[in-house]
């Protein structure tokens, strides 16, 4: 079972340089489409860590998905000091 990252892409390279793997997601429908797929991977992903950008374009996945007692977990990663999750 592995971990995987979703975030946008500078989120996701420190992971991957880190050696997790990573998936990076430019729009909402990309983090929708990411997270339904690592949804039925159970069996191969233990763990889906989302940042807090992805994970507010895709809210209403997220909190579906981390309310399953079911693999895989989702672990929303806090937001950078300005609290919104957005560079500045």
């Amino acid at each position: 079972m592995r971990v995987v990252a979703l975030g946008t892409d500078d989120e996701v390279r420190g992971f991957v340089l880190a050696g997790t793997a990573g998936e990076a997601c430019r729009t909402p429908a990309e983090a929708a489409r990411a997270l339904e797929r690592l949804a039925v991977r159970g069996d191969e992903v233990a763990l889906v860590l989302v940042s807090a950008r992805v994970a507010a374009w895709a809210a209403a996945r997220v909190e579906a998905l981390a309310a399953r007692s079911e693999a895989p977990l989702v672990l929303v990663l806090p937001a950078e000091a300005n609290g919104n999750g957005v560079r500045p």
